[in-house]
C-alpha cells in the first residue's frame, strides 16, 4: 500500500522493497526510498514518491523533478556518492529523522550542510547521542564523513536505546568540536509494532514529489509526486 508519510515510491515495473537512492539535481539533497506500489500512468514519469520522500527532497511546490536514482541496499549504512569534500570549522546545520521500523531496530538518517545555505556537507565527523531520565547523556553512534552529501542512515539496535527518552545528532569538526546540533527527538520503545514512520528532517521549506529512471543508475529524468 502507497505510504504518503513514509519514505516509499511507486515504479511501474522494479520489484517490490527494491530501494532507491533519489538526489534532486536541482538542489542536490538525497533521500532512499522503498518501492512498494505500482505507478506512475501518466506522460513520461518514471516514478511517483511520496509526499514524506518529495517533502526531503524539496519538490513539493513543483510536482515534478529531475532527479537521479541509483539502486542500493536496503539496510545498513547509506550514504551519497558525491565525492563533495565536507566543509571543517564551519557552522553547520543538522537535520535528524526517526523510525522505529520494528520490536529489534530503528532507522536514523541525519544530514548536514553548512549554515551559509551552500548546500555543502558540513562537519568531519557525524555523532548521534541520547539522553533521558534514567541515562546520562552518551554517544550512540559516530560516522566520519569522507565524502558525500552529509546524509547518512543508520540501523540502531533498541537494546542501544535502552532508558533513553530523546536522541539528536551533531556535526564535529577535524578537531572534535561541536558545529551543529539537531532538534532533540522524542522516542518511546514500549511498542509492540512499528511506528509511522516520521517526515525526514530536512529543510522547513522543501517540499514533496520527485520521481527516478527504473534502471538507469545515474540518468537524469523527470519526475513527479503521487498523494
Amino acid at each position: 500500500m502507497f505510504n504518503a508519510y513514509g519514505l516509499t515510491a511507486a515504479h511501474r515495473t522494479l520489484q517490490f522493497g527494491t530501494c532507491l537512492l533519489v538526489t534532486n539535481l536541482s538542489n542536490k539533497k538525497s533521500t532512499r526510498v522503498r518501492v512498494n506500489d505500482r505507478g506512475p500512468y501518466a506522460g513520461d514519469r518514471i516514478l511517483d514518491l511520496s509526499y514524506g520522500a518529495a517533502k526531503v527532497l524539496g519538490v513539493v511546490s513543483s510536482g515534478v523533478a529531475r532527479v537521479r536514482i541509483e539502486k542500493m541496499s536496503c539496510s545498513g549504512e547509506v550514504a551519497a556518492t558525491s565525492d563533495t569534500t565536507p566543509a571543517d570549522n564551519q557552522s553547520c546545520k543538522v537535520f535528524m529523522s526517526l523510525n522505529i521500523q520494528n520490536e529489534t531496530n530503528a532507522s536514523v538518517t541525519v544530514q548536514s550542510r553548512t549554515a551559509d545555505g551552500a548546500e555543502r556537507p558540513c562537519g568531519k565527523t557525524l555523532r548521534i547521542s541520547g539522553s533521558g531520565s534514567t541515562a546520562q547523556a552518551k554517544p550512540i553512534a559516530t560516522v566520519q564523513l569522507a565524502s558525500g552529501n552529509g546524509r547518512v542512515t543508520l540501523q540502531i539496535p533498541l537494546s542501544d536505546l535502552s532508558g533513553i527518552s530523546h536522541l539528536y545528532a551533531e556535526a564535529l569538526d577535524s578537531a572534535g568540536a561541536s558545529r551543529g546540533m539537531s532538534d532533540a527527538k522524542k522516542i518511546s520503545l514500549n511498542v509492540s509494532a512499528s511506528v509511522p514512520e516520521t517526515p525526514s528532517a530536512s529543510d522547513s521549506d522543501s517540499t514533496p514529489v520527485s520521481t527516478v529512471p527504473s534502471d538507469s543508475d545515474s540518468t537524469p529524468v523527470s519526475a513527479s509526486l503521487s498523494l
